[in-house]
């Protein structure tokens, strides 16, 4: 069942993603696509280098294998903690009975002894005022219980609220995070797919006749100008994806002791209950 839960979740994420960014996404591949297409069209071939290219897509497609691994593990973490919180629920659910059981037994031994005294006899004798005494007391002892046992519920349902809120908070935090990384990987795809069609239009160039003594000087100027400003783009391209790489692992971290600490919070939720 947990499976099935987190197989239909994960399916549920990616289309509610897919139906979010993928109109945005698609709109600004093609524009960009048109672009580098109509500067791959006027380029100088002879001086691309193909080899690097090919490496840059290779290491794009790594790096969407990473960040699928990624967000996978994400969702793992937060069926973890859903069913987490179920256990937490059913808990409450026990606390609670056990109490109810408490105030019963109460009542019922307050109805019995008001009876007895009502139908008997007042017994004035030393030993039934002894007895009445140690009745009396040891009524006040369970009243006492019961209120401490009250008080300790208190706190652990305030400790309960507090986790749950907690953990509300971060899964939406988790949920924004995750909608981010993976815009980011459509966008990585969308670049994967580009750089691979920019590459078969060079390649396709590579092997047509050489034009360019034909041209005149200002064309061939604006063909380098714009080889030029590809080469920066795909400098600073590269240089977001590695200050990605680099926020994905913080976060990562982050996320690993958030973890650890409602974990061990959890632990101790355990350990209190006990006494009742």
């Amino acid at each position: 069942m947990a499976m099935l839960r987190v197989s239909s979740y994960r399916k549920l994420f990616e289309d509610d993603n897919r139906s979010r960014n993928g109109g945005l996404g698609m709109q600004c591949a093609e524009q960009y696509r048109a672009s580098v297409g109509a500067a791959a069209d006027d380029c100088d071939c002879d001086k691309l280098d193909f080899a690097a290219a090919k490496s840059l897509n290779k290491e794009g497609l790594n790096q969407f294998a990473q960040d699928r691994t990624i967000i996978a593990a994400l969702n793992d973490r937060l069926v973890r903690l859903i069913e987490l919180a179920h256990c937490f629920e059913k808990d409450n659910e026990s606390l609670e009975c056990q109490i109810v059981e408490l105030e019963e037994k109460l009542n019922s031994q307050r109805a019995s002894s008001s009876i007895t005294s009502a139908v008997a006899p007042p017994d004035y004798s030393l030993d039934a005022v002894v007895e009445r005494l140690r009745k009396e007391r040891l009524q006040d002892e369970i009243l006492c219980d019961t209120e401490e046992l009250q008080k300790q519920l208190e706190c652990l349902k305030k400790g309960y609220e507090a986790a749950a809120q907690q953990r509300i908070f971060l899964q939406q935090e988790r949920q924004d995070e995750v909608d981010a990384v993976t815009a980011e990987c459509l966008a990585l795809r969308e670049q994967v797919a580009i750089y691979k069609e920019q590459l078969a239009n060079m390649e396709a160039q590579h092997k047509t006749p050489d034009i360019t003594p034909a041209l005149d000087v200002k064309e061939y100027y604006c063909q380098l100008a714009e080889s030029l400003q590809l080469e920066k783009e795909l400098a600073e391209l590269e240089k977001c994806n590695e200050e990605l790489e680099d926020e994905i692992e913080m976060k990562k971290a982050a996320y690993m002791d958030e973890i650890a600490e409602l974990e061990s919070g959890g632990g101790r939720g355990g350990e209190a209950v006990q006494p009742v």
